[in-house]
């Protein structure tokens, strides 16, 4: 027997035996939620206790609220000239949110990390309405969507409490999952292409790195719908084409030389590594989730659209992670 096979038995057994036995699974439940409330009772007092903190958690926070306040009072943020003022390497949108989130309610550290905060409460009722829809039945799937709510909480300890803080990173991840979660039914619409298409242009103008995303959500595409998942990337395509244009008439040609600007990019090996290893240490299941694809018995799926398109996204989080991880000064 294949470990592939030994897994997928596992899966299949204790699928059965939950349906089986109710009871069993409204305990194992129970016993689930009492740490998930306990991790977003925690994560929820961090963030409340963080948001408002009238010092800077990490050194690029300044740095991005002053990209804010230049926007605000029409100062140029992408130009070719280098003195007095160096743009950070990335796209505008976090920029642009910040930017309006500090016109509403005044510019600050608060302000600024309002729209992680709100990036990371959205990610999170998205990805639990996913937990919630895929669930067989209704019994049971609002507790497991408490549930997921709950162990997503969990990652702010792994990520450091980035989620509060007013760098690009949240916002850059919610686009992703905003993106992802219209191609997630067995049969996706036109209209979720297009839609998802524009969210997936807006997470790449948040952050370069997510262009793995993107391409990942077309072949993920493809893979059930040849014709639609080349439409989702030939519309990505000419959207994301129509923004670089716009964007490098809007800054005289200058965009562009900052986002390709090398020295903002090398990349170190070791810190590759390191933080492979540091992705192992905090989620060690990862390595079994490519036993999870193929065919079971009789050439069926053995994943449903919504997993596939979900642990496929995990996977690509992998290198999309560690590529920023392993440049200067990454995290």
């Amino acid at each position: 027997m294949t470990l592939n096979s030994a897994v997928s038995g596992a899966l299949q057994t204790l699928t059965a035996l939950l349906r089986r036995r109710p009871g069993i699974s409204c305990l194992l439940m129970l016993a689930l939620l009492i740490p998930a409330a306990l991790l977003l009772t925690l994560v929820v007092a961090s963030i409340s206790g963080r948001i408002g903190f009238p010092m800077a958690f990490d050194w690029l926070e300044g740095n991005q609220i002053y990209h804010a306040y230049r926007l605000l009072h029409g100062q140029d943020i992408y130009r070719l000239e280098t003195s007095g003022f160096l743009p950070h390497p990335y796209p505008p949108a976090h920029i642009l949110l910040v930017a309006a989130s500090g016109a509403l309610f005044g510019l600050d550290y608060a302000s600024a990390r309002a729209v992680s905060v709100a990036a990371y409460v959205i990610a999170a009722l998205v990805l639990s309405h996913q937990v919630w829809s895929h669930w067989p039945g209704r019994r049971g799937r609002a507790l497991l969507a408490l549930v997921a709510v709950g162990y997503l909480a969990g990652t702010y300890g792994l990520v450091r409490g980035w989620y509060d803080i007013a760098r690009i990173d949240s916002l850059a991840l919610v686009f992703v999952i905003l993106a992802a979660a219209p191609l997630a039914a067995e049969k996706t619409r036109w209209r979720d292409i297009v839609i998802s298409a524009a969210l997936a242009t807006l997470a790449i103008y948040t952050k370069q790195t997510n262009v793995l995303f993107a391409a990942g959500l077309c072949l993920l595409v493809m893979r059930r719908d040849p014709r639609k998942g080349a439409a989702l990337a030939l519309i990505m395509g000419a959207m994301c084409a129509s923004a670089l244009l716009l964007l490098e008439h809007l800054t005289r040609g200058a965009f562009l030389t900052w986002i390709f600007n090398t020295r903002h990019h090398s990349i170190s090996l070791p810190r590759l590594f390191e933080g492979a290893w540091e992705v192992f240490c905090g989620a060690p299941f990862v390595v079994l989730v490519p036993l999870l694809w193929g065919r079971g018995p009789g050439g069926r799926r053995k994943l449903s659209a919504r997993a596939a398109l979900w642990l496929g996204l995990l996977l690509l989080a992998i290198p999309t992670g560690l590529i920023p991880f392993s440049k200067r000064g990454g995290y």
